[in-house]
């Protein structure tokens, strides 16, 4: 005769939107410069540099982030909201103002682009680095898990 026996675990809790950033910060604290201003010949992150660096972390933590531009009170603006896949109620809001210097598209798509990439930036507190092996040998390495749950067995 097999008896089985019924294993209760306690309900798992759900994760803050702070303590989701928190563990963000924890593996990824920077995006490396992938391009060149040609007018002012300084490097900078790209969007799409910036989105590669943070997407797998985000996913990987459920932190969902939409951008999206509006008019707030007659106002072009980048309006970035980030919160919690399973959990709404907490929200990050930030709006930053669109300048355009002539009405055309090209100039709003770079608008956007260019508040879309420094919205990330700030919000997540990223540092934005050059690709130098002599800078990247400066720094410890930072610890990266293949899941919360894993970061979370070796830090508690």
């Amino acid at each position: 005769m097999t008896t089985s026996k019924t294993i209760k675990f306690p309900p798992k809790k759900e994760k803050t939107l702070s303590q989701a950033m928190l563990d963000f910060r924890v593996n990824i604290d920077s995006v490396t410069k992938d391009s060149v201003n040609p007018h002012w010949k300084n490097g900078y992150a790209s969007y799409n540099a910036v989105q590669e660096a943070i997407t797998p972390t985000l996913d990987m933590l459920g932190i969902v982030v939409i951008q999206a531009p509006m008019i707030l009170d007659g106002i072009d603006v980048l309006n970035t909201r980030i919160y919690m896949a399973d959990n709404t109620s907490e929200m990050i809001v930030s709006n930053i103002r669109l300048l355009l210097p002539k009405s055309d598209m090209q100039q709003l798509g770079g608008a956007i682009t260019y508040a879309r990439r420094y919205a990330l930036v700030c919000l997540f507190g990223l540092a934005v680095e050059d690709d130098d092996g002599e800078q990247a040998s400066e720094h410890p390495s930072i610890p990266t898990w293949d899941s919360a749950d894993e970061r979370n067995d070796i830090l508690v």
